[in-house]
């Protein structure tokens, strides 16, 4: 067998669950827009109907964007490297293969590369369907294909120091953006746009992109290469950790010494794992994390005009700090979700999962707390206004109430701090498993459902001429809710009797913790629905309506069965 198709089937069996999975996701994108163009495009009204297939080509790629995004993980031959350390990410024992170094580097950059262009050539067949064709492809096809060099490259080159290549992430993380941003755009580029579409830009920014792809692709070879000699990276033994740690009393210590009567320290479990992970953030990789937080508040602040995207646009790049905080917390563990030294130490299965749930959480309410912060300065400096004054037009005509823009806003804040809790507990509760297939199935299921959701939505709202309409239409459509609320509180009301049990029966806390968690989910959720029922500016909702919506986004289930998850991963 052709040592290029070993390294390729090897390539496609170690990405087969997460390959299977975005094949999947990518049929069902492009022939959910084929059924919705020929249901809505061919009724004769010709009224809008240009916008409505610019719109629905804009939909098609904003979905294709996480098949984008997985490429980084999918066809790479790297482990999950510490990205605070210096070793090469690559596998070591394929470094020590008798395979040619060309083929190693070109095997995964190639697959990478060809994923890409079948990704971008569907986005361009689906808008040629709809008929409104793209100006160019292949070319931002080849600049975002780039960027997975980039990573590449910085994942499998060895380092002398041990923060360079985290340091490298945080430095290239705002220029490759920029670069993907650009790349995308120039598949929209005409004359009416901004970008440059005389024949001349063109010619050079084929330029410029197959010289980087081409630049980077042999800094890839390169890396490789030196990463067959120097796998561990170069590093020097003086420098590691048994340097800089205290020296050990002798063994013949004299046992009448003023040291040999002091009292052990007492530390709670709960605030040695707290120290112990929090000892993770004071390296150069979590500093520039933060510094990337407060790079992006100062520019958000600097705002003299925010709209309804400048917000959502806000949220979206506080995302990533939280993102990178929790991978560098968890950088090294090598795909555990506990390092060896806690998966065997004599500390309850409960508290290690419900401190790892308890920090998390703490990383991405301080990640989210750039919103209020900006939003804040933005109440201050004008900046808020037109943003205000448009959600005063759009909620004025349905409540009375003058500060119902604000009670809203408020009632909002108290939801993303739900879902925030619910995401962040799940997220825990799923890689205590260490099971990739079940992580990436309860994703795949989350895609599918609110991939349904937003189709669904998005065909109400191509349906209607205008935006008055389709406002009518929603507010209808949340008058309706409280149909719904009884048959998921029942459904609550079971997934909450069967965790309880669950926990209960498997011996791993003590009753009165098992009925302290479900007091206190029982307290926070009327607590949750008292103070969102005070600020509801309409006096058609009612306290149970309230109470019902709480106790269904109020997390517990997988607060109380997270033990068990890790209980099984842990002692399997």
């Amino acid at each position: 067998m052709s040592e290029i198709v070993a390294l390729t089937r090897l390539l496609i069996t170690r990405s087969r669950t997460a390959l299977t999975l975005a094949i999947a996701y990518m049929l069902v994108i492009h022939i959910s827009a084929a059924l919705f163009s020929v249901g809505v495009f061919s009724d004769g009204d010709v009224g809008g109907q240009l916008a409505l297939k610019r719109t629905a080509t804009m939909i098609v790629v904003m979905f294709s964007l996480p098949l984008l995004g997985i490429t980084f993980a999918l066809f790479d031959f790297s482990e999950r490297a510490d990205v605070s350390g210096g070793a090469t990410g690559y596998l070591p024992w394929l470094l020590r293969m008798p395979v040619k170094t060309w083929k190693l580097a070109a095997v995964p950059l190639g697959l990478k590369t060809l994923w890409t262009l079948a990704i971008c050539g569907a986005i361009a067949m689906t808008a040629r369907f709809f008929g409104t064709p793209l100006e160019r492809w292949f070319m931002p096809a080849i600049g975002i294909a780039t960027l997975f060099v980039l990573a590449c490259v910085i994942t499998w080159h060895p380092f002398r120091w041990s923060y360079t290549r985290a340091s490298l992430i945080g430095i290239l993380f705002v220029p490759a953006y920029a670069w993907l941003i650009v790349s995308v755009s120039f598949a929209f580029a005409d004359k009416r746009s901004d970008l440059p579409s005389d024949t001349t830009s063109i010619a050079a920014a084929w330029i410029v992109g197959l010289s980087a792809y081409t630049a980077l692709t042999l800094l890839a070879l390169r890396a490789v290469r030196l990463a067959r000699f120097h796998v561990a990276g170069r590093i020097s033994e003086s420098a590691g950790w048994l340097a800089t740690a205290d020296p050990l009393p002798a063994v013949g210590a004299d046992a009448t010494s003023e040291a040999s009567f002091l009292r052990p320290a007492r530390v709670s479990p709960i605030a040695a794992l707290v120290k112990f992970e929090a000892s993770k953030f004071a390296g150069m990789g979590a500093k520039i994390i933060v510094a990337g937080w407060l790079l992006i508040v100062l520019f958000f602040s600097l705002f003299s005009y925010a709209g309804t995207d400048s917000l959502v646009f806000l949220v979206v790049a506080l995302l990533f700090p939280g993102i990178f905080m929790n991978e560098w917390k968890n950088s090294g563990l090598q795909q555990r979700f506990l390092p060896n030294t806690l998966a065997v130490a004599p500390i309850a299965t409960t508290t290690l999962v419900w401190t790892q749930q308890l920090i998390a959480t703490t990383i991405w309410f301080a990640s989210l707390l750039g919103v209020p912060i900006v939003f804040t300065i933005w109440s201050f400096n004008g900046a808020s206004a037109p943003l205000i004054r448009a959600w005063q037009r759009a909620i004025a005509p349905q409540f009375d109430t003058p500060d119902a823009v604000w009670r809203l806003t408020l009632i909002a804040a108290v939801i993303g701090v739900l879902l925030v809790l619910r995401q962040t507990t799940w997220n825990i509760a799923a890689q205590s498993t260490e099971s990739k297939r079940f992580v990436y199935w309860t994703i795949a299921a989350k895609f599918a459902v609110a991939f349904f959701a937003f189709s669904w939505f998005l065909y109400q709202f191509l349906r209607f001429p205008d935006w008055e309409a389709w406002t009518l239409w929603a507010w209808q459509c949340i008058a309706q809710l409280p149909t719904l609320l009884p048959w998921l509180a029942i459904i609550k009301g079971i997934l909450v009797v069967t965790a309880t049990t669950m926990l209960y029966r498997s011996g791993l806390t003590r009753r009165r913790t098992v009925v302290g968690l479900l007091v206190g989910y029982l307290v926070c959720t009327f607590a949750t629905a008292a103070v969102v029922w005070q600020w509801m500016p309409s006096d058609r909702v009612a306290l149970w309506h309230c109470l019902t919506a709480a106790a269904v986004l109020m997390p517990y289930s997988r607060l109380v069965l997270a033990p068990l998850c890790l209980a099984h991963s842990r002692h399997a």
